[in-house]
């Protein structure tokens, strides 16, 4: 029980081997250890000496190598790779890491490695120069290999051995100008994915051989990681089962408007979205989730860590991604949580955030709930912000006929929430706007029949009494700080129930802290 506690890190790392020192307790933990022999089958050639000594006491049990070919290795390197070659037929997962990949076909030459026996399920192949895939190193394995990883290799042209494939992770980054059919015949032939990833990948638009729809009745996960936003397009040609999450991270932004996300994608429809923008570490993210004991863990996430446009950075684009990529999925939405930190001077042209583009995008969402607006950085372009998204709430909705006019936008909307903004006695310039801005949306809503029935300002900043008596005459019911607290402190300030879905690891972290 000890050993397997402490083994549960990644086992390729140091920390991940710390359960060794525990074999110095005493001799008893030691011959356990020994006896143990699930517990050396991690192996990791780059060890050198220690590699051969965790394939010797690994006994029968099947091997996950990590295999390192390159022309300095050290004599016990050399030693290790040899070992492990000569134990291959024990491999359970292969991670093969090359300079050139002709050095892998003139090891398969050299020793006999394709035993009928080997049951490989997992191959990782990564080569440091562009190479074609070496159909006849895997040849044997056909029947067996449930995941595939490849970086600095083409695609498989020979789909035999994938056909039970259900993990597929391919880098293209040495591979541009990857054209579309090369994709579709990939993903053609492995009909039983359930998870793919596709790394620095660019859609290319070119003629294509056929009008490509491509059913993927598995699949549970697809991710584009650092590619462009054009990447939007591959889902166009496939057919995806309910509940597929879509995870587009650390993403490229190429120009507007933003793909939109299939429809498909988009059923069963999701409640819940989040809008994270944080200006001073470039980073914008949209995260869109359902809500539901049956599908937890489905989810939508656009997360792009460079913004350009028109060769100049705006993290506010995440205003008009959202609008566009995601048209099919507004309509449903029920709860949107916008959080920010926008540092002064906030780079964005004369229209951006404006009521009006507010206003365009509120109108997509008649079951709108609730709203929350969190403010990180406690700046007074966040105040900017929630002014215009207020006066957009209690402005009328354009003129959809001379007999139709709709008085309200989001008419289903109840409830407010307002995190980290301050509604003092005496307020300052931005947060009067504010406070003026909050009063005339509450009794505009209530003169047209749509009273808010709850503002939560309970993890707000210096709320006076007065504020709060004054909003309290036009809403059902104002949550407010508790006395009690110091609400001077930002410090003390108590954690949203709304919890959001991702922060910003420390590397990209605003100065001001983060309250959750």
């Amino acid at each position: 029980m000890i050993f397997s506690i402490l083994s549960s890190e990644s086992p390729w790392t140091s920390e991940g081997r710390k359960w060794i020192k525990v074999t110095h307790v005493c001799r008893k933990w030691r011959q356990i250890s020994l006896a143990s022999s699930i517990l050396w089958t991690y192996v990791d050639t780059k060890w050198g000496k220690m590699a051969t000594e965790f394939i010797a006491r690994s006994g029968d049990s099947p091997l996950k190598l990590k295999i390192r070919i390159r022309d300095s290795a050290s004599l016990p390197e050399i030693m290790a790779v040899n070992l492990a070659f000569a134990h291959f037929s024990r491999a359970c997962e292969l991670h093969i890491h090359v300079h050139r990949v002709d050095q892998l076909l003139e090891i398969s030459r050299s020793l006999k490695l394709h035993d009928p026996s080997t049951h490989l399920e997992t191959i990782s192949l990564h080569s440091q120069s562009k190479a074609q895939f070496p159909h006849h190193f895997f040849w044997t394995f056909n029947s067996t290999i449930r995941r595939l990883e490849t970086s600095g290799v083409c695609l498989p042209s020979n789909f035999e051995m994938f056909r039970q494939l259900t993990q597929l992770k391919v880098n293209f980054e040495m591979l541009p100008q990857v054209p579309p059919n090369g994709v579709f015949n990939v993903l053609n032939n492995c009909s039983k994915l359930v998870d793919i990833e596709f790394c620095t990948f660019e859609w290319i638009h070119e003629p294509l051989d056929t009008a490509r729809i491509i059913a993927l009745p598995f699949l549970q996960r697809i991710c584009f990681a650092r590619s462009s936003s054009t990447c939007i397009h591959l889902l166009d040609q496939l057919i995806f089962p309910p509940a597929v999450s879509l995870i587009i991270k650390d993403s490229r932004f190429s120009g507007l408007p933003f793909p939109p996300i299939p429809s498909d994608l988009c059923s069963p429809p999701y409640d819940t979205c989040v809008l994270n923008i944080f200006n001073n570490v470039n980073v914008t993210q949209i995260v869109a989730s359902r809500v539901s004991f049956h599908d937890v863990q489905s989810r939508i996430d656009v997360h792009f860590s460079r913004l350009y446009y028109y060769g100049r950075m705006n993290v506010t684009l995440g205003l008009e991604t959202l609008r566009s990529g995601f048209k099919a999925l507004l309509p449903h939405l029920e709860n949107l949580i916008i959080a920010l930190a926008l540092p002064p001077p906030l780079q964005r042209g004369k229209t951006s955030w404006s009521v009006a583009e507010i206003a365009a995008l509120l109108v997509s969402m008649p079951n709108l709930g609730t709203l929350t607006l969190q403010d990180f950085s406690f700046k007074p372009n966040c105040n900017e912000l929630a002014e215009n998204l207020l006066g957009a709430l209690y402005g009328e909705q354009p003129v959809v006929s001379a007999q139709e006019r709709v008085p309200l936008i989001c008419p289903n909307l109840q409830t407010f929430i307002f995190i980290n903004f301050k509604f003092p006695l005496l307020p300052s310039a931005d947060d009067k706007y504010l406070q003026k801005s909050l009063l005339a949306c509450a009794l505009h809503r209530s003169k047209h029949g749509a009273k808010l029935m709850k503002v939560d300002i309970s993890r707000c900043r210096h709320v006076s009494t007065t504020f709060v008596e004054e909003l309290s005459r036009f809403v059902d019911h104002v949550i407010q700080p508790d006395a009690e607290e110091s609400i001077d402190d930002i410090s003390q300030i108590r954690v949203s129930s709304h919890r959001l879905p991702w922060s910003p690891p420390p590397s990209l972290r605003p100065e001001v802290p983060f309250l959750y």
